[in-house]
């Protein structure tokens, strides 16, 4: 089974009270992970939306040679008149369409794994961060519900309209999924919920993260005997 995954951690905002700890970490540190289960894998760290833009759209022009596509992104995610953007490093914070129209959208990403002929699409998106911007982030909060075509799971660090958080050298979700990827023969609807449950414990319950699946059948990222 071929695997391909990139992976983008943004830290680095242009906007200084919009600057992460974290992001860039947890992007290298799942690199890592994947690399040990089979998964080709890029990585992009602090990227502005051109690159972004660019990088997607060449992930997906790749993406039909490949069984499974992953997307995984760090940094500061929020919705916008029901629609959800992952901020690039030089995303405007001057006010919620600014961040809108300066962002880039999670719809585009899926709609990109989408029409790619991979049979398993994941995205996992460790944002909403709870770093301040404007007191506020100044973009509002949360991500919102979201559609996930048929082969695709998408796990999000947080319930729709809730924030993350950033602890030591990783974002809480990214740290969960960190500890709990290498365990052998489960499926990866178990890994998130194992995932939840120390997110719950590490937040003193107070964030839940949060899936939605169309997967049509099991995957598995780490097979053993």
């Amino acid at each position: 089974m071929k695997k391909l995954a990139i992976l983008f951690g943004n830290d680095a905002y242009d906007f200084g009270k919009a600057q992460l700890q974290c992001a860039v970490n947890d992007a290298k540190a799942l690199e890592e992970k994947l690399v040990e289960l089979s998964f080709e894998t890029k990585s992009i760290l602090n990227s502005d939306l051109g690159t972004m833009a660019a990088e997607i759209s060449n992930y997906e022009t790749v993406l039909s040679g490949y069984d499974v596509g992953l997307f995984f992104f760090a940094g500061h995610g929020f919705q916008f008149d029901g629609l959800n953007y992952l901020a690039a490093t030089d995303t405007s914070f001057a006010d919620d369409r600014s961040a809108a129209y300066t962002s880039f959208s999670l719809d585009n990403v899926i709609a990109a794994m989408d029409r790619s002929s991979v049979l398993i699409k994941i995205l996992i998106i460790d944002a909403c961060r709870s770093s301040s911007v404007g007191g506020n982030r100044g973009i509002g909060t949360g991500f919102a519900p979201i559609f996930a075509p048929r082969g695709t799971i998408i796990a999000f660090a947080t319930s729709p309209g809730q924030t993350a958080k950033e602890k030591g050298e990783h974002g809480l979700f990214t740290a969960a999924i960190l500890e709990h990827i290498m365990v052998p023969n489960i499926t990866i609807e178990n890994m998130f919920k194992r995932v939840r449950n120390t997110v719950y414990i590490w937040s003193n319950s107070t964030q839940v993260t949060w899936e939605h699946t169309s997967l049509m059948g099991d995957f598995i990222f780490r097979k053993a005997e």
